[in-house]
């Protein structure tokens, strides 16, 4: 029943941040944040409530970006991060882990691109994306839109830390 509440107050978070509500879908990812730490503190070996969880600090780290709080931004994108990690720690095989951790990562260096905050490591986290991102895919060669938006986004840092030039 927790899960069910978790996830109907996750939606009402993202269909009030597409509505440019953020102040209602910061409300709402908060609610959802805590009945899933409660899950997952419950449950520590069930993997979905971690994903979830991770996807929902995400939600809430862009709400707060909308919100005008860039710290509190950094901190739930770091705070996914960290529970993606751990999960492709623990299950290094799970592909999605891979992709999910890389588009956290890839999100966290965006956002320090954004604030214009710490270049160096938002560059550092934008080359872990990529990597993330190609243990993810089946085969090296392969090239999906993940990939190319982490790429895209390790270039705009690096326009910004003046390594391309016109």
């Amino acid at each position: 029943v927790r899960h069910v509440y978790a996830t109907a107050r996750l939606n009402q978070g993202v269909s009030a941040y597409q509505q440019n509500d953020y102040a209602s879908a910061d409300t709402f990812f908060t609610e959802s944040i805590l009945l899933l730490e409660e899950l997952v503190a419950d449950y520590p070996s069930f993997p979905q409530y971690r994903l979830r969880l991770a996807g929902t600090l995400m939600n809430a780290g862009s709400t707060a970006l909308n919100l005008q709080q860039p710290e509190r931004s950094v901190v739930l994108g770091e705070r996914a991060v960290t529970i993606l990690e751990y999960l492709t720690e623990r299950w290094p095989t799970v592909r999605s882990y891979h992709r999910n951790l890389g588009g956290a990562i890839s999100n966290l260096a965006s956002t320090l691109s954004s604030l214009e905050i710490d270049l160096e490591r938002a560059e550092r986290l934008a080359s872990e994306a990529i990597e993330e991102q190609r243990l993810a895919l089946e085969k090296p060669d392969d090239v999906n839109g993940f990939l190319m938006k982490h790429h895209l986004v390790l270039a705009t840092i690096q326009t910004q830390l003046g390594q391309w030039s016109k």
